[in-house]
C-alpha cells in the first residue's frame, strides 16, 4: 500500500463522512465542510407565498414582486441554485449520490414545515420512462418517499406521469419552457387526487414551468390545494 493510500485509509476511519460538495473529510454525516458551507446559499427570509428570498421589509408586504399579479402555488426551498450548489445537484441527479437523500429530506422538511403541516400527500415530479431507464432513479421520487415517511404523509408515486418525453429545459426561455411541458403530464387515476392537499416535490425549480404544469393537472383533477417543496430554486435578484 502506498503512503497516500495509507493516509486515505486512516482518514476514512478517523473521518468517515465527506462534504457533499467537495468530498473533504468532515466530522459529521450529511453536511458541508466549513469552506463549502460559506459558499452554499441557504434561503433565510422568504416570500410567504412563492418562497423566494426577500428582505424582512418585503416579507411583511405578504407578497413579493415575483408573485404580484400571478397565480403562484405556495412554495418553499432550501437553497439558492447557483454555481456553488450546481455540482452537488448534478452529483445527486446523475452520479448516484443517493446517500444524501436523508439529509436533503430533513432540510426540506425544516424549510417546508408550513406547506407540509396539513398536507394529505406528497407527489414527486415524474420523469419519462425512457429517461428513468437511463438514469435508473428519479431523484424527486427518492426525496418525496423519504419526506412522506418522516412526516407520515401519503406517498403517491405512480399516479402523476410524464406522458411525453420533453426536450431539455436547459437553454430555453421561460415562455419556451412553458410550451415545452404543456400537456406533458397526466394522471392515471384522477379520482385518487380529488379533495386532497398535495405537495409536489422536486429537486430544482428554475422558472417554475414544470411544477406549475404538474399543479395545473392536479388541480384539474380536483385537488383541494397544491403546494411546492423543492431542494433548490434559481433566483436572480
Amino acid at each position: 500500500m502506498s503512503v497516500k493510500s495509507a493516509v486515505r485509509a486512516v482518514l476514512k476511519i478517523a473521518f468517515p463522512y465527506q462534504c457533499l460538495r467537495c468530498g473533504a473529510a468532515i466530522g459529521s454525516e450529511g453536511g458541508f465542510c466549513p469552506d463549502c458551507f460559506k459558499k452554499i446559499r441557504f434561503i433565510g427570509s422568504c416570500c410567504p407565498n412563492c418562497g423566494r428570498p426577500v428582505s424582512e421589509n418585503e416579507r411583511q408586504w405578504g407578497m413579493c414582486a415575483f408573485c404580484k399579479g400571478k397565480k403562484v402555488p405556495k412554495s418553499r426551498f432550501v437553497f439558492i441554485y447557483d454555481d456553488a450548489l450546481k455540482s452537488v445537484i448534478l452529483k445527486f441527479k446523475y452520479a448516484d449520490m443517493t446517500f444524501a437523500v436523508p439529509y436533503f429530506a430533513n432540510w426540506m422538511i425544516s424549510a417546508g414545515k408550513d406547506v407540509l403541516e396539513d398536507a394529505d400527500a406528497v407527489i414527486p415530479v415524474p420523469i419519462h420512462r425512457l429517461r428513468l431507464v437511463r438514469r435508473r432513479y428519479n431523484q424527486a421520487a427518492l426525496l418525496a418517499k423519504k419526506i412522506a415517511k418522516i412526516e407520515r404523509k401519503e406517498f403517491i408515486c405512480n399516479n402523476l406521469q410524464r406522458v411525453r418525453n420533453t426536450s431539455s429545459q436547459g437553454e430555453k426561455s421561460a415562455k419556451e419552457r412553458r410550451e415545452n411541458v404543456k400537456g406533458a403530464f397526466a394522471l392515471r387515476k384522477p379520482s385518487a387526487i380529488a379533495g386532497k392537499k398535495i405537495v409536489i416535490i422536486d429537486d430544482v425549480v428554475t422558472t417554475g414551468a414544470t411544477v406549475s404544469e404538474c399543479a395545473r393537472v392536479l388541480l384539474s383533477a380536483g385537488a383541494a390545494e397544491v403546494r411546492i417543496l423543492s431542494l433548490a430554486v434559481v433566483f436572480k435578484s
